[in-house]
């Protein structure tokens, strides 16, 4: 006369929040803040940014296939594919995220400086390299064209901070960059603004008429609610130009993703998991890349992410590193990401 009791299985439930591309409401992971307090580059130490020449060496060279170092995985996956992507392992993923605002107030909303941070200033920056270029003291010092400097204007971006006076000349100079900055001291735009700037430089033009998008820049960060903020903070500085946008991330409809990125593509935002589901379906293709951004690369490493990123770099039709600018972000600097 024993009942049986329904037996759970993982993957049997999934809670998918509904976070959408609300600017205000979009925030890290708690135990990403402050991270930076027990390695150069926390608030009110050091920062370090190391850069290497276009015509990279084999030696100094931080990853890339055939190169020295390689992604590890320094603990327990954090998710495996099909937990990320919704496929073989529990139930369908259906939820569609609600798209982002795209009026111009919306895009342009300003997020509230914190009361600290005209301090930034007085962080101790270390730059290693041949020959590094000199930091800037001015956004207009970057030369950049007229609809990207509006761009940043409208953003509220008025001072430099530490990680962006040493970042953008570096990468404006073609060079390789691994930063080590902690969270919240402006490394995104950091990467971004060089970026988008060198693409325009290009006359790069996104197309929806394609059967497999070819974007000529990849970024990478570990969490939805990081990539989204990146995502969010490119739609600023693309505004009003040809360069587009597009993010994708687990947790979320496949297609729906999919879809996001066959309606043009020049700059794909991704989390690790989803990255490569969508490579291996062959709806993008890697010969075009010419920048690949890793974000809060030590967090990758601790989530389990190593072997994505491993992948990633030696897949077939990704460039050698010799033809691909590699910029890797880090809040903390362990041997694992100096590798």
């Amino acid at each position: 006369n024993t009942q049986r009791q329904p037996v759970s299985r993982p993957g049997d439930r999934r809670s998918l929040e509904n976070r959408g591309f609300q600017e205000r409401n979009i925030t890290e992971d708690p135990s990403t803040q402050n991270r930076g307090s027990r390695f150069r580059g926390g608030f009110g130490q050091s920062a370090n940014i190391k850069d290497e020449q276009s015509s990279r060496p084999q030696s100094g060279t931080f990853l890339g296939s055939g190169g020295r170092g390689t992604f590890g995985s320094r603990a327990a996956p954090y998710k495996e594919h099909t937990e990320e992507i919704g496929l073989e392992r529990g139930p369908k993923v259906t939820y569609v995220p609600p798209p982002p605002p795209d009026n111009e107030q919306a895009i342009f909303a300003h997020y509230q400086t914190g009361i600290n941070f005209d301090k930034y200033d007085e962080n101790v920056v270390e730059v290693s390299g041949l020959d590094p270029p000199p930091p800037l003291l001015a956004f207009e010092e970057a030369n950049l064209c007229q609809t990207l400097n509006m761009n940043i204007a409208k953003a509220g971006y008025s001072k430099l901070t530490p990680v962006q006076k040493y970042s953008i000349p570096i990468i404006l100079a073609g060079r390789d960059l691994m930063a080590c900055a902690q969270t919240g001291s402006g490394k995104t735009a950091a990467f971004l603004l060089p970026v988008v700037a060198l693409m325009m430089r290009d006359g790069v033009t996104a197309s929806s008429f394609k059967e497999q998008q070819d974007p000529e820049c990849i970024i990478v960060a570990p969490t939805r609610e990081l990539i989204n903020q990146i995502f969010l903070e490119a739609r600023k500085f693309v505004y009003g130009t040809c360069v587009r946008p597009a993010v994708v991330y687990g947790g979320t409809q496949l297609g729906h993703s999919i879809h996001q990125v066959m309606q043009g593509c020049n700059i794909l935002c991704a989390t690790p998991g989803r990255l490569m589901d969508i490579i291996k379906r062959e709806k993008i293709a890697l010969h075009n890349v010419k920048y690949l951004v890793l974000d809060e690369a030590d967090r990758m490493l601790d989530m389990g992410f190593g072997l994505d990123m491993k992948m990633l770099i030696s897949y077939p039709s990704m460039p050698p590193k010799h033809k691909r600018q590699t910029l890797m972000f880090s809040a903390t600097f362990p041997e694992e990401v100096q590798r």
